[in-house]
């Protein structure tokens, strides 16, 4: 879908985080409001992939930068939706999904499946009820596929307890919603740091994501030829979101640049709200047109 087709369907996200339900959505960004520019395109559907749907509850938001990194980015967002079960959102742009390029054979069979599923046939023999919502550390209970077992549960759309039954008990409804907030930390621990692109100390440095990246990487090699030290910081998992290797890059570099394709400059108020650190200066551009190196290369000057 695009930004307006997830607008028009943004329940089916909390309804995934109530039933525990893996869901992944893939959205092409283009400029809104409304219809806005159809066939143009943008960076402006962070805000909307982090906090769309009312509740507390876990996600994953994923970004796709070229072909590569679109075909790795569903994988990986496949397996977090499954394994954790949780919405995942997959954050494309117009201007990468509509796109003609030559690319090198993928590398298949590189990211191993994992569906968190109980499959064991022992197992769904003796499965009972409740271990379906059941209270755990992790935050993640036995997922099992209508069918598979004799045992069954109920998943709607109301709080409920550990087999699934309707439950409005204030004490048990904070557990409830302890246990799936709970992933979340683990989520943390298991997705990737954001990369460095050149050199760790840099004369000027980019932070990113998106399709931000290539016009940036390219704009590095201009600025190398030409005597300049240049780096960049690329987000790839943008929520929940990993500040560690930001704040290090922060202190290693003097003039950091925020490069983002929408207004209000998205990923670096996640950034700042999180680490109270502030950019030098940014790079917005929010006409429905992707970044251009002399874009990059004027602010070097």
């Amino acid at each position: 879908t695009s930004g307006g087709g997830l607008d028009l369907m943004t329940e089916t996200i909390s309804l995934s985080a109530m039933v525990e339900t893996p869901l992944v959505i893939v959205d092409a960004q283009r400029p809104g409001p409304a219809t806005g520019l159809p066939t143009w395109t943008g960076q402006a559907d962070l805000n909307l992939a982090v906090y769309s749907a009312h509740g507390e509850f876990p996600r994953v938001v994923i970004a796709c930068s070229d072909p590569e990194s679109s075909f790795e980015n569903i994988q990986h967002a496949l397996n977090y939706a499954e394994k954790y079960q949780i919405p995942v959102i997959l954050l494309t742009e117009a201007n990468i999904a509509m796109s003609y390029t030559t690319v090198k054979p993928f590398q298949q069979n590189t990211i191993p499946i994992e569906r968190g599923l109980t499959t064991d046939s022992a197992e769904l023999e003796t499965l009972t009820q409740d271990q379906r919502y059941k209270i755990t550390d992790r935050g993640i209970s036995k997922r099992w596929l209508p069918g598979s077992s004799k045992t069954v549960y109920f998943a709607n759309g109301d709080e409920h307890w550990e087999g699934g039954e309707l439950n409005e008990d204030g004490d048990k409804a904070k557990l409830m919603i302890d246990k799936r907030n709970a992933k979340t930390k683990q989520i943390l621990q298991e997705i990737p740091h954001p990369e460095v692109f050149g050199p760790e100390n840099a004369d000027i440095s980019f932070v990113g994501w998106g399709s931000t990246k290539n016009t940036v990487l390219d704009a590095l090699d201009i600025l190398k030829a030409q005597g300049l030290s240049a780096n960049y910081l690329h987000y790839n998992f943008v929520w929940p979101i990993k500040t560690e290797k930001f704040v290090e890059f922060f202190k290693a570099n003097k003039k950091i640049i925020l490069a983002e394709g929408n207004l209000q400059g998205q990923l670096g108020s996640l950034l700042e709200g999180q680490t109270g650190l502030k950019f030098n200066q940014k790079l917005l551009k929010y006409n429905g047109r992707p970044f251009t190196i002399e874009d990059i290369l004027e602010l070097a000057k």
